[in-house]
Formats: C-alpha cells, structure tokens, sequence
C-alpha cells in the first residue's frame, strides 16, 4: 500500500473500501418503507483514495433493475455528483468540484420535494431544481456502491463513516457540520461503525447470500426485521479488530 492510500486519522472506526468488491447493503422488508422519505437530507463522512475508476458511489437507493435510482451521492472522474429519480429516470448532476485525496470530507445532500441542495464540509456548494419525480422500490440503501443492472458497482475506495438518514431538510445553509454524528427525531437511519455490538436484537434466522459474506438481520421493539450484509472483505480502520460497523436504528 503506497502511503497516499493510506487511511487518514480516524476518531473511532470507520469503513475501509477497496473499490473492487467492497460495500454495505441495508434491505428493507417490503411492509417496511421507512427509509421511503418524500424529502430527506443523506450525508456521510468520506475519504477517498487515488482511483482510476470513473464512477464511486458513497451511498445511494436505488429504483428497478437498471440504473435509475432515487437517490445517490458519488463521485465521476473526480468530480462530486448527486442524483434523484425513480425507476424511469434519473436526474444526475456532475458539479466541477473536485473530491480530494486522503482527507475526511463531510458530504450532504437535502430534497425537498422540488431542489437539490448538496453540501461539502458544511458549505451550500451546488443546488438544482429536480426535474422528475422521486420514488422508491424495495431495494437496499447501498454504502460504498450502488445496483447497476442487478449486480453492485461503481465501488467506493476509500473510507466512509457517519451515514445518516434524515426526515426532512436538514439544513439550508451554510453550517458546521459535526464529525461524530448524532440522532435525533427525525433521523431515521444512524451508521456510526464504531460500536463492538449493534444496540438491537439480532435475528439470526435470516440469511441474505451476498458473496458469501456473513449477513444478519437486526430488528427493533415491535418493528419488522432489517438485513444488513456485506460484500467483499469488509474491514474496518481506526486501530481496531472489532467489527466494522453499527447499526442503531431510531
């Protein structure tokens, strides 16, 4: 590993991807739609490493079989991208900005039902009117790599952390964006990767077979179960063995 691909500091544990195999699925229960968000706000903590690949995805849901999606943050050549849709079409925009090597960016984008408004490190960097409708199948939320035709791609090397859903628009401005994330009432979903044992029941009769990685599904009081998996050789960086990721769900 030459030493600009190494994983910059890190406060706890975070995702190491190796934008070939790697990534985290999340699958929703068909009764379960409540990552389904008419207006939301999704943002993560990323770094990435020098790639040739001229497509990573840091998260995205998708909607059918082919590209379209509902939403995506990732990355084309270089350069930031964000995308809404549904499962006729999507409404991508590359931006001129640049993802920088080997440093943790925060990374954010709102919907509130007419524009995009996409963030990096706190500051309104881009926003677009969206000019088609946003709706959702029974998909996974993809980290580190989005559905491409039924099969995962545009992989994420690199490092991703603090993924979090949000209900709603989150933010309109400029702000400081926190590196340890928090939930609060309206986050719906919380990706910390730091703790040993996700705080929720595991139900281990469910197995996803995703590349023969282990898989399991964590549920919560009264609430239908949840699958998470992974693919590749997931791993975690920060100076620790423990599991690579946590799962609290509010």
């Amino acid at each position: 590993t030459s030493q600009e691909a190494k994983p910059p500091p890190t406060p706890g544990l975070a995702l190491d991807l190796n934008g070939a195999s790697d990534y985290l699925a999340i699958a929703l229960r068909p009764k379960n739609r409540s990552l389904n968000l008419r207006t939301f706000t999704a943002e993560a903590w990323v770094w990435r490493r020098p790639s040739e690949a001229q497509d990573m995805t840091v998260i995205a849901r998708n909607a059918g079989w082919t590209s379209s999606c509902s939403f995506a943050i990732y990355v084309v050549k270089g350069k930031w991208a964000y995308a809404t849709g549904n499962d006729v079409e999507a409404d991508r925009v590359v931006t001129r900005l640049e993802c920088p090597v080997g440093r943790w960016v925060h990374c954010a984008l709102a919907f509130d039902g007419k524009q995009r408004l996409f963030f990096l490190d706190g500051k309104l960097v881009h926003r677009s009117p969206t000019r088609c409708r946003l709706s959702y199948d029974d998909k996974p939320l993809w980290v580190g790599a989005r559905q491409i035709d039924a099969q995962p791609g545009a992989f994420w090397s690199g490092g991703i952390d603090e993924v979090r859903i949000t209900n709603g628009v989150r933010y309109r401005e400029d702000f400081t964006p926190e590196r340890n994330l928090r939930a609060d009432s309206r986050t719906h979903l919380l990706l910390t990767f730091d703790d040993e044992k996700p705080p929720v029941e595991v139900d281990v009769a469910v197995n996803h077979q995703c590349h023969g990685s282990p898989s399991f599904a964590l549920r919560r009081p009264g609430a239908q179960p949840l699958g998470l998996w992974g693919g590749g050789n997931l791993k975690a960086s920060g100076g620790s063995k423990r599991p690579p990721w946590s799962c609290p769900w509010f």
